[in-house]
């Protein structure tokens, strides 16, 4: 939860590494909003900026990233980690819920792969191309994918540009 940021993305990143489901908040979302979207997925640890609402107030540790701490509360502990599958959830991101109560879409690692996989055919990405993202980072982090799978690295610039 918090600001777009490469401190948010390398986290998002870490925890797909680690076989965790990322869910993407926005700092600015409402109390209600995170908590309806909170009792939703079941979530057992929030990472987020401090620049927003923190539906935990318990045990909290601050982690140095980059430039940017990063606050982790955990609901709950998990027994022991199994390693991700394909078939299981990856990402879930929220619609805005201008209809009615925000919903998830849920992507998992082979749909992401695949659609990877696509992007980087159809635009036939190679290591001497450059690939411009000034979209929230966050909460469009699959689609940065095929420039990380292409490229095998990325450089994210730690200030925000206002337009």
């Amino acid at each position: 939860m918090g600001r777009n940021s490469a401190s948010f993305v390398i986290a998002m990143l870490a925890g797909f590494a680690c076989g965790a489901v990322v869910v993407p908040l926005s700092h600015q979302l409402k109390p209600a909003e995170i908590a309806q979207i909170v009792d939703n997925t079941g979530v057992q640890a929030i990472l987020d900026d401090t620049f927003g609402v923190n539906p935990w107030m318990g045990q909290a540790m601050m982690l140095e990233l980059l430039q940017q701490p990063l606050r982790l509360t955990f609901t709950e502990i998990p027994a022991h980690a199994q390693l991700a599958q394909l078939a299981d959830a990856a990402f879930i991101r929220y619609t805005s819920g201008t209809t009615g109560a925000s919903k998830g879409v849920v992507l998992t690692h082979a749909s992401i792969l695949a659609r990877v996989d696509n992007a980087c055919r159809a635009l036939r990405l190679t290591s001497a191309d450059a690939v411009l993202w000034v979209l929230p980072m966050a909460f469009s982090l699959p689609r940065q994918y095929p420039g990380l799978f292409a490229f095998g690295y990325a450089h994210y610039h730690q200030q925000r540009l206002i337009c």
